[in-house]
């Protein structure tokens, strides 16, 4: 359960980076912002899975789920329980499928964007094979 407490954190650490300090307003509407901006979700709606709001489960997790699992240093986390690693997985998941569609791209925009040479596929001929890939 700690592991995937862990690696819940490290999704949502990599595309919302750690909470900004909540004393610091002008820095908590910016991140705000940025909730919208890369996932399209409001911070502010409920998280239905633990009745907290986004933002706040999102400092939960760093604070309250996190840090005791990260650095238990060996001893057994007691208070952990399957609910809470769930919720964690689940909020990871949320995160990430709000950014993969806020930002997916069409075939033709990621060909733009990666400068792919469509010649070459126009060269492969469906009966063209090796060995080991007949």
């Amino acid at each position: 359960m700690e592991t995937s407490i862990v690696q819940a954190c490290k999704c949502v650490e990599s595309i919302l980076g750690e909470p900004p300090n909540r004393n610091k307003q002008s820095r908590l509407i910016e991140h705000k912002k940025k909730w919208k901006d890369l996932l399209g979700i409001d911070a502010d709606d409920i998280y239905k899975k633990s009745g907290m709001s986004y933002l706040d489960f999102y400092y939960h997790l760093f604070d309250g789920l996190r840090n005791p699992s990260a650095h238990s240093y060996g001893n057994i986390h007691f208070d952990l329980e399957r609910k809470k690693t769930i919720e964690a997985q689940c909020f990871a998941a949320l995160i990430l499928r709000g950014y993969i569609n806020k930002h997916i791209k069409s075939y033709e925009e990621a060909s733009a964007i990666l400068k792919f040479n469509k010649s070459l596929l126009e060269r492969v001929s469906e009966n063209m094979s090796t060995k080991l890939t007949k």
